[in-house]
């Protein structure tokens, strides 16, 4: 299972294949050999057409998992075939090379996602300053329409951290049309001492962070144990970016605290009843049906 793993993200790679996040989350996340089979498969069927030009932007050296290299790479390939010209509130039309139409944001996944988010937001506790709306941070937009939606709303402030230049740089301008555009930060949450101003200004206090599969994505790193340490890094970071009494929202397709040793990394952490159902299969795959999980936690009592 290890070495296929890492065959599998090592083709993702080289390729930026466009295959759904949610089927990779779900390989890594069981041991069946059948699936792997399958992803093994689609990865190389989607990385035939791209595989020559993302050899000659890696030159001799390929990029360390999850790093922002790797994902810059991964957006520079694949958005060069792709169109941001749809609306990105919106699911976009995939067949039609829309950007938005692919990974986590298929319509029933995108719509229960944002109804998880908006149940975890009405949880808030009032805030004191008196007309400040609550300051809301989605770690990893990636290519979802969430923070687009949620900006939407008007009733929160709404920013994305995202890890990727290439990708931030897009969305910056998919954004400008918008009334109620969301605004995007570059910066890695798991960087040590914490994220190079402005963008630590920028999150220092917030209300809630909504963790849109950053963390899931950190569990398939190849060796697991490096995994683990990806998660305990942005964890702490996560808590330092948060106000006291502040809550993070996870979106997941894997058990983010169980079985061990998954469970230990939110050790520090508090679980805390959302009013919503938290778990939602969708029937886009018959054979291997994506289950989307919210999970809302309390804030580490750190300074």
């Amino acid at each position: 299972w290890g070495v296929a793993q890492a065959v599998l993200f090592s083709m993702l790679a080289v390729s930026g294949a466009m295959l759904p996040t949610r089927s990779l989350q779900a390989a890594c996340g069981t041991t069946s050999w059948s699936r792997i089979v399958v992803l093994l498969a689609l990865l190389t069927v989607a990385a035939d057409g791209s595989m020559q030009d993302a050899e000659e932007d890696l030159g001799d050296e390929e990029p360390a998992q999850m790093t922002q290299d790797w994902w810059d790479l991964h957006y520079l390939s694949m958005l060069r075939e792709r169109n941001i010209t749809n609306d990105p509130r919106r699911p976009g039309n995939a067949a039609a090379g829309e950007l938005f139409g692919t990974d986590l944001n298929d319509p029933v996944l995108f719509e229960t996602a944002l109804r998880m988010s908006e149940a975890a937001l009405e949880q808030l506790t009032p805030l004191g300053a008196a007309g400040r709306l609550p300051d809301v941070v989605v770690l990893g937009c990636g290519l979802s329409p969430l923070v687009f939606a949620l900006a939407d709303r008007g009733r929160w402030s709404v920013r994305c951290l995202e890890i990727s230049q290439e990708l931030v740089e897009r969305l910056r301008v998919a954004a400008k049309p918008l009334p109620r555009p969301p605004q995007f930060e570059v910066a890695d949450i798991t960087a040590a001492g914490g994220l190079p101003e402005p963008a630590a200004a920028a999150v220092a206090g917030a209300d809630m962070l909504i963790d849109e599969n950053v963390l899931d994505g950190m569990a398939c790193i190849f060796p697991a144990e490096a995994g683990l340490e990806q998660q305990r890094h942005a964890l702490a970071g996560i808590a330092r970016r948060l106000r006291r009494g502040g809550t993070l929202l996870t979106l997941s397709f894997l058990p983010l605290d169980s079985p061990p040793p998954r469970d230990e990394v939110f050790r520090d952490w508090r679980r805390l009843p959302l009013d919503c159902v938290e778990e939602v299969q969708s029937d886009i795959s018959p054979a291997s049906p994506p289950r989307l999980t919210a999970a809302l936690w309390e804030r580490p009592g750190i300074d």
